[in-house]
């Protein structure tokens, strides 16, 4: 019996699965590009090839992987705040603050996203800006201490005329 192509390609995504959970990371990579070629729109398999990528420090191999999830599925805020992280990583704050800003245009409950989006501000010496951030990141969790410290951090550096 020949095996549906949808079919080998949840094999497959399984199979990365377990490679990842063992720390395999170089076989799940294997796995979920076999499986996309089962299934060459999976956005799972583009998001969590790319969550490895970003993992092991291949940011633009990240990107691209990100970059076909959000084609896939344009209103998912996941792929938009992993690219962000991506291009944070690498150094490229604008390109992470324009993520960011759509990440919370479809979702604007993601503490997260705004804590991010002000660090790239901070590291841009936009310290108001980071500051509203930090603040959006509290109004929706108030327990977290490190948007607090940055926000502090920030604050100062504004102050200090920075």
């Amino acid at each position: 019996m020949i095996e549906p192509p949808e079919a080998r390609a949840t094999q497959l995504l399984y199979d990365a699965g377990v490679y990842l959970r063992n720390g395999q990371d170089d076989k799940a990579i294997t796995a979920f590009t076999e499986a996309l070629k089962y299934d060459a729109e999976n956005y799972s398999a583009y998001t969590n090839r790319g969550g490895v990528y970003l993992g092991l420090g291949r940011y633009d191999e990240a990107i691209q992987d990100f970059s076909e999830a959000i084609r896939l599925q344009p209103n998912q805020g996941r792929a938009y705040t992993n690219r962000a992280r991506a291009n944070r990583r690498k150094g490229d704050h604008e390109a992470a603050i324009a993520d960011y800003s759509k990440a919370i245009e479809i979702d604007p409950n993601l503490g997260a996203a705004f804590f991010y989006r002000g660090e790239s501000y901070f590291q841009l010496e936009r310290f108001q800006k980071a500051i509203d951030d930090y603040s959006a990141a509290l109004k929706i969790n108030k327990k977290d201490r490190q948007a607090k410290q940055r926000r502090k951090e920030a604050q100062a550096r504004l102050k200090n005329g920075g």
